[in-house]
């Protein structure tokens, strides 16, 4: 099916008071668990019965251990370029802490082998797919991955998101778009691509945004469109809606394309798991 004319570019109004609502509740139940409330946070039934992503990434467990050990550490050295796109090609936790000391000083690809052998997989997430050289195992594609990037200067004051994951997907690195946006994203932290002019403006719309935009509308959308509605979709988080109340408090950190983008997917599982869809991952209290 395709757009309805009349909605035009804007989403119906209804329907973007109830993202926003989600949004709000998800970030609510962050700070109710940090204030110590016991659980359940939240009233929600799907909420309490799946797992979804917090509202800003930044508050995501892997990219804090992230942020804390690697990214900080190297934000104003042009070695972090590499050592965030080497942590994000595992993208877990426990594979950071066996190699942290490499990636923070000098690599050594057959050291991290070793060490990784011994540790034992998985040893790349399961968020995303790693694509590796053809007839190389998992581990050893992404250490010869790694070490192709090692003298990866282009990105660093790149002037835009776009254009710096542009070059992270140039065939050699064998990286698509989904991994690509996730390292840009970690990148406008630091130095190097800490003066883009597009975090405003731009965001890799990922296939479960695309399907919260469809929800937003009650219809197909057609992909040209999906940028510029997220752009409006940012402009709301800034405005008052039609009951005269914040869609997004004030004294609330702020949106950007990025949590406008991370926040329409995990809005997509919402409405599926209230439309009596089965999501995948069960929310474990304990976790």
């Amino acid at each position: 099916m395709v757009m309805r004319q009349q909605t035009g570019l804007r989403p119906i109004l209804k329907n973007m008071a109830e993202f926003f609502a989600y949004a709000r509740e998800r970030y609510q139940i962050k700070l109710r668990r940090e204030a110590g409330e016991p659980p359940p946070w939240t009233e929600d039934p799907v909420i309490m019965t799946y797992r979804f992503c917090h509202v800003f990434r930044e508050d995501d467990k892997t990219t804090v251990w992230l942020r804390d050990n690697i990214r900080d550490p190297l934000k104003h050295d042009r070695k972090v370029i590499f050592a965030t796109t080497a942590f994000r090609w595992f993208n877990r936790i426990e594979i950071g802490e066996e190699i942290k000391d490499l990636l923070l000083g000098e690599w050594d690809s057959g050291e991290a082998r070793r060490r990784l052998l011994s540790f034992g997989g998985p040893y790349t997430t399961g968020a995303y797919m790693t694509r590796t050289p053809t007839g190389l195992d998992k581990l050893d594609g992404v250490l010869l991955l790694i070490n192709s990037i090692k003298n990866l200067h282009e990105i660093w004051e790149c002037p835009t998101m776009e254009k710096a994951c542009a070059i992270l997907q140039e065939d050699n690195f064998l990286m698509g778009t989904f991994l690509s946006y996730e390292i840009v994203c970690d990148l406008i932290y630091t130095d190097a691509l800490r003066n883009v002019s597009d975090r405003m403006t731009w965001a890799n719309v990922g296939p479960g945004a695309a399907r919260g935009i469809e929800w937003l509308f009650g219809c197909r959308v057609p992909e040209e469109h999906m940028v510029r509605i997220m752009r409006e979709i940012l402009m709301f988080s800034t405005q008052m809606d039609m009951f005269d109340k914040d869609l997004w408090p004030a004294e609330w950190p702020q949106w950007d394309m990025r949590t406008v983008e991370h926040t329409l997917c995990e809005y997509a599982k919402w409405k599926r798991g209230h439309a009596g869809q089965k999501l995948k991952r069960l929310y474990n209290v304990g976790a």
